[in-house]
């Protein structure tokens, strides 16, 4: 599973679909294991030393499960820190959402990626700048 977006990028992690009523156990295991080809097939994050923040992404068809976001974050965190990072190394931060759809070829309900430190406040602050330049620039015209 992990394969499709891998190529596109390393960091990121193709969960599937989210578990249906009284899968979670699989949906557990399934992180496990993802979480574990991914340090088996890149040497370099057998353990990772720095924080690093999550940003995941849900399909809205992939929520009609009726999985809820911060139960999704506690299975998928719980198994990073367990698995990727060296004690005392910590999460720093995530962010989860829901998109209407990520494409025709892509069917998976969940994906993840792996940001370094602070990658999501400076995001943030990126859209907020470039918001406000088209402000200035086309005002009330927007």
């Amino acid at each position: 599973m992990m394969g499709r977006f891998s190529v596109i990028d390393p960091f990121i992690f193709d969960f599937g679909g989210l578990p249906r009523k009284g899968e979670s156990n699989v949906f557990k295991q399934n992180i496990a294991k993802l979480v574990s080809t991914f340090r088996s097939s890149i040497k370099l994050f057998q353990k990772v030393y720095v924080p690093l923040e999550i940003d995941v992404q849900v399909t809205q068809t992939g929520l009609k499960l009726g999985k809820d976001l911060d139960n999704i974050m506690i299975d998928i965190c719980s198994e990073i820190q367990k698995q990727l990072l060296q004690d005392g190394i910590h999460i720093n931060g995530y962010r989860i959402y829901v998109v209407d759809s990520v494409g025709s070829d892509i069917k998976s309900g969940i994906q993840l990626r792996l940001l370094p430190a602070g990658e999501i406040l400076a995001f943030n602050n990126r859209v907020e700048r470039a918001v406000d330049i088209l402000e200035s620039t086309w005002g009330d015209d927007l």
